[in-house]
């Protein structure tokens, strides 16, 4: 339905596989994942994807934005060494 596009764990690793085998793919890793205990996240449905892509990129903006300021702060500040 979506090209792949809910399995991105299986498009990074395998770019040039074509997304008709990332369903099979996806079991291979899944169990690679457990073995190793590295958390292996699985969405639902494509609407639940795209829920979590919108709040990890809130996310991602709120850090960059904490960042900036940070950074503006630290400029604004100098530090005299003795």
């Amino acid at each position: 339905m979506v090209g792949g596009l809910n399995y991105p764990v299986e498009h990074h690793l395998f770019p040039y596989i074509s997304h008709v085998y990332y369903k099979d793919i996806s079991k291979i890793v899944q169990a690679k994942a457990k073995e190793y205990n590295l958390p292996y996240h699985v969405n639902k449905s494509f609407a639940q994807a795209v829920w979590q892509h919108i709040k990890m990129l809130k996310m991602l903006g709120e850090y960059s934005s904490s960042v900036k300021r940070a950074a503006q702060l630290s400029k604004s500040h100098k530090v005299v060494a003795v």
